[in-house]
């Protein structure tokens, strides 16, 4: 029994220390998009979701980002040219967050 306690805390440990590294991430902040309205990335109940931050759409959800831990990102935001949201992935490498999605790839700059 003692055992199975200790396992669930450090289990509770970790989800909570996850989600405050989620929380704190170099990825959070406002992006410029090569076409498009602005974006913004910031903590929510998914985890990272990713809003249009400009424009007739401001406010709309755009989809999620997911934090891997290693600089760089699952993401499931709405495609580069524009529709619904599909699975990609990040990088971000100082200012720039490269957003790949198939062979398609944008370079988002902090804006």
């Amino acid at each position: 029994m003692k055992a199975f306690l200790m396992s669930a805390a450090a289990a509770a440990i970790l989800l909570v220390s996850q989600g405050a590294a989620s929380a704190g991430d170099p990825i959070i902040g406002t992006w410029t998009r090569p076409a498009g309205p602005l974006v913004a990335i910031a903590p929510c109940h998914q985890g990272l979701c990713v809003k249009i931050a400009s424009g007739e759409d401001f406010g709309d959800n755009a989809g999620t980002v997911k934090v891997n831990g290693d600089g760089t990102y699952s993401t499931k935001v709405s495609n580069v040219d524009g529709g619904n949201p599909i699975s990609g992935k990040g990088t971000l490498v100082g200012n720039v967050l490269t957003v790949t999605q198939g062979n398609k790839e944008e370079n988002w700059q902090r804006h």
